[in-house]
């Protein structure tokens, strides 16, 4: 069984920054404990995400190219609106 999603750039690149997030969170989470079952379940999870974000970062540099990956958090420069002498 399989499933088709269709996203547009900006949802692609959501998609990706979150599976990154997730996978350090979750590495961060292997690194600080010391129950090996709790590892080891990490350990798997981790390694099927990262099949995953494989997967959609191959179609989404496909779809959008190679920069659908500059996924920033740097707020735009934009200038406040002038006065308008009211």
């Amino acid at each position: 069984m399989s499933m088709t999603i269709t996203f547009d750039r900006w949802h692609a690149q959501l998609l990706l920054e979150a599976i990154r997030v997730c996978d350090k969170q979750w590495l961060a989470k292997i690194e600080s404990t010391d129950d090996e079952d709790v590892r080891a379940d990490y350990d798997n999870d981790r390694m099927r995400l990262q099949i995953l974000q494989e997967a959609v970062e191959d179609a989404a540099v496909k779809a959008f190219g190679p920069d659908v990956n500059g996924f920033s958090r740097v707020p735009l420069a934009i200038s406040p609106p002038k006065a308008s002498g009211f």
